[in-house]
């Protein structure tokens, strides 16, 4: 069971329209807050900027997140270069393989590389279920607010209330 992360291409963009589909229906069945389809000029506009990955399982692509070296838009006056933020994650597996604990190291580590001290997320507020999972991997609540620049953001991020997330980068890893 080989795991590799790689920026996504041109070529994956079906791929990836078909995996937001897939996450939307799951958080429509499970909650009353639910991302947007993004278009596939938002997607390809994340691949061109380099920010777009996709998390592949013996050459099978499983999963997919945005990663940026800055945050304005939503961080604000906190964005001060310390961090990394993870954005938009889409897992198509349950079950048995957990693909969380295997990107937040792999983020941890690039962090590391980086020279940045955090990694952050973001979440709506409403959604307790998935603030306490990311919580159960160590991150702290650092407190809620709306996005700083909503107009730099994706349209479903309009009028929301987001909590912030971060977990601190080790200096070692075992």
């Amino acid at each position: 069971m080989e795991i590799t992360f790689r920026l996504a291409a041109e070529a994956d963009i079906p791929w990836l329209m078909n995996a937001y589909r897939n996450a939307i229906e799951y958080q429509q069945a499970v909650s009353s807050v639910y991302w947007l389809q993004p278009t596939r000029e938002e997607i390809a506009e994340m691949i061109a900027m380099r920010k777009m990955w996709i998390i592949s399982l013996s050459g099978q692509d499983i999963a997919s997140f945005v990663l940026l070296s800055e945050d304005h838009a939503i961080w604000g006056d906190l964005e001060k270069g310390e961090a990394i933020y993870l954005h938009r994650i889409v897992t198509l597996i349950r079950g048995k393989l957990r693909i969380m604990p295997l990107l937040i190291e792999w983020a941890l580590k690039l962090a590391r590389q980086k020279g940045r001290q955090y990694l952050r997320m973001d979440t709506w507020t409403d959604n307790q279920a998935l603030i306490d999972y990311y919580r159960s991997f160590g991150f702290k609540l650092l407190g809620h607010r709306r996005p700083a620049q909503p107009e730099l953001l994706p349209s479903y991020y309009s009028a929301i209330e987001l909590v912030l997330l971060e977990l601190p980068v080790p200096q070692h890893f075992s």
